[in-house]
């Protein structure tokens, strides 16, 4: 069989339904089939050494420092929560709960 278009091609078993049967890449680029050693300065571009001996040190943080650091985060939350129940509050006060004015009733209208 041959397949005219790049990419990837799902391989079914009697019906084009659930997972495929096998998945099959076809005619790809020229440059992905270069088999020219990579230099390894290009490799080692974006890795960064650490010391593991410090982070094996410190070992697993605990839970009470963890809990530490979410202090801020929960006076956050609850600020927030204060603030929407206060806009609640003044929302539903506006200009219904503040009328004083009686308006008549409108005058009936006669039918000729």
């Amino acid at each position: 069989m041959a397949l005219p278009e790049a990419g990837f091609y799902d391989m079914y078993e009697g019906r084009a339904a659930g997972e495929p049967a096998q998945v099959l890449a076809a005619n790809p680029p020229a440059a992905e089939s270069d088999l020219t050693m990579a230099d390894a300065r290009e490799l080692l571009l974006g890795v960064t050494r650490s010391d593991s001996a410090a982070a094996l040190k410190a070992g697993p943080e605990l839970p009470i420092e963890r809990e530490g650091r979410q202090r801020l985060w929960r006076v956050l939350l609850a600020a927030v929560a204060l603030l929407l129940l206060v806009e609640t509050i003044v929302a539903n006060r506006g200009w219904r709960g503040t009328a004083s004015v009686v308006l008549p009733a409108p005058p009936e209208r006669s039918i000729p």
